[in-house]
């Protein structure tokens, strides 16, 4: 039910968070192991869709808020 773009998002951004939640690696090689050779862009569109950094991200444990299209955002524990 969303495009190819969307999907491909979809895919990176769960798979860097979950990189992030049960791994040691770096921010910039999980930027380049989700497809994302610049770490600027990756932490850039990263915000954008889980509102925080990759790094405060993997300090806060596992609450993620995911924001929709109209700016609302609601918590999951994921």
């Amino acid at each position: 039910g969303c495009s190819p773009q969307n999907y491909i998002l979809n895919l990176r951004m769960e798979r860097a968070a979950s990189l992030l939640r049960t791994t040691t690696l770096p921010v910039n090689v999980i930027s380049i192991t989700v497809g994302y050779p610049d770490q600027l862009a990756f932490s850039k569109i990263f915000k954008q869709y889980y509102g925080t950094s990759p790094s405060e991200f993997r300090k806060s444990g596992q609450e993620v808020k995911l924001f929709n299209r109209k700016g609302d955002f609601s918590d999951f524990i994921l």
